[in-house]
Order: structure tokens, then sequence, then C-alpha cells
């Protein structure tokens, strides 16, 4: 009977389906602790005077994540993520928001997803 194989196979689809979703919430909490080190950031920038974008620090970061081999991503795909990261970065700075008031926003919500401690176990780099 052809069932068997069909059965086993959308197994294995569900399968790695779970392992899809279980990958993209880590992603999304790696992003959530990037994101409460560049609103640190934007509050120091804020304080300084600086300018909220840097494009140095952001040619800069594109080069290193280029220069940096990842298994499952071209160069193409390097540049659609990082663009991505630096635009929720510049968004977050740019809204003033402070670390705390993000945590505190992301906890009235409901999503408990981003673990307290998660921002120092993060090892993404904010532009800075």
């Amino acid at each position: 009977m052809n069932a068997r194989p069909e059965s086993a196979d959308k197994s294995e689809i569900a399968r790695s389906r779970e392992e899809i979703t279980d990958l993209t919430l880590a992603i999304a909490r790696l992003a959530g602790a990037r994101n409460l080190v560049a609103a640190r950031i934007g509050g120091q920038k804020r304080r300084n005077g600086a300018d909220i974008t840097d494009p140095g620090r952001e040619s800069d970061l594109l080069q290193r994540l280029l220069d940096e081999p990842i298994p499952g991503l071209d160069a193409d795909a390097k540049l659609k993520l990082a663009g991505t990261l630096i635009r929720l970065a510049t968004d977050v700075q740019e809204s003033q928001a402070t670390p705390q008031e993000l945590y505190a926003a992301t906890a009235s919500e409901g999503a408990a997803g981003l673990a307290v401690g998660a921002p120092a176990q993060a090892s993404a780099h904010a532009v800075s």
C-alpha cells in the first residue's frame, strides 16, 4: 500500500515545520534582545547629540556579516537580514524608547518570549 510513505513524509514535514517554528522564535528573541541594546545606544546618542544613523557603522557591520561564513545564507540573504535588523534598530532608536519601556511593553502584551537576562546572552551587535 502506498499510504505509508506519504504518511511518513507528512510526519517528517510536521517535524521540520516545528523545527522552523522553534528557530523562528529563537531568532525573534535575539532580535528583541538586539533591539533592547539598540534602545540603550539610542539613549546614549541622544545624550551626546549624535545622529541616530551612522553609515560608517552600518557599512562595517554589513562587511563583517558578509565576511562571516554562515551555511544557508548567501550574500544577498545576509544583506536582506542586515537591512531588516538595521531598520529595526533605527526605528527603536528614533522612537526614543528606553530598554525598560520596550521590555515593559513586551511583557504587557503577554509576549513572555524574551527571557530575563536575554540581552546579556545575545551576541548580536546593534548599530551604534
